[in-house]
């Protein structure tokens, strides 16, 4: 179980696209390169990096320095949710790497004595995910008001990434308590 440092988290993802297999070392994208081109990297497996986000509702990772992302006709904040695969709705060929998250997870302790959270920085891969056709997952009320039905608690996220590892944490420059 995918355990985040002193907090629970109840998440909820809808899951659409295929896979693809991860086959050598990759640059990591940042959640703004990969929410602004979400339609090309749907269905695929990616090495996202970005800031904790996560509350004890859920988990997520946040881009740094991006505005709001127009995706499937909503403004969304820009961050991805992260699920594991055996929370996620749709089966996949992999496991949650528990290992990685205990080594990960030493290391974003440690640096959280030194440093605010805002200041730290994960890298994660996994299957990345989100809508490719937002018009079925759209609620219309009768007042005209309109829920889009995205990823995690609330449904706050355009996108989720189907956690395979936690691959590292990392101190963000020139940020100070």
């Amino acid at each position: 179980m995918f355990l985040k440092i002193g907090l629970t988290a109840a998440i909820v993802g809808f899951s659409l696209g295929g896979q693809t297999t991860l086959s050598g070392p990759v640059r990591p994208l940042t959640v703004c390169e990969v929410l602004s081109q979400s339609a090309a990297y749907n269905g695929k497996m990616v090495t996202l990096k970005g800031v904790d986000a996560s509350t004890d509702e859920g988990l997520w990772v946040r881009g740094i320095s991006c505005l709001p992302i127009t995706i499937g006709g909503r403004e969304w904040p820009p961050v991805v949710s992260l699920v594991t695969p055996d929370m996620a709705l749709e089966e996949t060929d992999f496991e949650f790497d528990e290992a990685s998250w205990t080594r990960v997870g030493a290391e974003y302790k440690r640096r959280l004595s030194a440093l605010p959270r805002n200041c730290v920085e994960f890298t994660y891969t996994g299957l990345f995910q989100t809508r490719s056709n937002w018009e079925n997952f759209k609620l219309v009320y009768p007042d005209g008001r309109i829920l889009y039905l995205g990823y995690g608690h609330l449904n706050f996220a355009p996108a989720q990434l189907i956690v395979k590892s936690a691959d590292r944490v990392d101190s963000l420059p020139d940020c100070k308590r």
